[in-house]
């Protein structure tokens, strides 16, 4: 599991002297009590709830950046955590865990982020950008994104970061 955090895939990157870096602490710390509870050879003692965190205004909130880098980071760890769990593996649910608990952080922080496969498709959509045309797809009624690559995310309600994903249609 360390192995896996340390990974060049999932590093986060914050430039010097950005202010405010509070929710991302806490976030992290969390990466660390996941660590630990992976490297146990035993299983963890159910944790008592934590308190909770107090919302930080939107004036000290994580720089956008950083905000979508973390984001998107653990959009890919979702659905890494769902092909574990279809391949039976025992740590994904544990590992599903601590991202719920990292994404009511972010909540509490007013971010949030969004996989938005499976939900229809119009053109001209806001918080959408297709990849490319759509695909054909049998068993659709209407275009729908088939993938998503990329989250939406949205800070204070605002939107910082538009998905990007396949669109399927259905078949001609």
């Amino acid at each position: 599991m360390t192995t896996w955090l340390d990974h060049p895939g999932v590093r986060i990157e914050a430039p010097d002297g950005e202010p405010n870096t509070e929710a991302l602490v806490r976030i992290l710390a969390l990466f660390d009590e996941l660590a630990e509870t992976a490297n146990s050879k035993t299983a963890p003692e159910p944790a008592a709830p934590a308190p909770p965190s107090p919302v930080v205004p939107a004036a000290s909130a994580p720089p956008k950046s950083l905000t979508t880098d973390l984001c998107n980071r653990l959009h890919a760890m979702t659905r890494a955590v769902a092909r574990a769990r279809e391949k039976g593996m025992p740590e994904a649910d544990r590992l599903n865990t601590q991202l719920d608990r990292l994404n009511r952080t972010l909540s509490e922080h007013s971010i949030t982020w969004e996989d938005l496969t499976g939900q229809g498709y119009e053109a001209g959509r806001a918080d959408f950008d297709p990849l490319g045309p759509a695909q054909e797809q049998s068993g659709l009624t209407h275009p729908t994104i088939i993938m998503c690559e990329r989250p939406v995310i949205r800070i204070d309600g605002k939107l910082a970061q538009s998905a990007k994903g396949v669109v399927g249609i259905p078949p001609a």
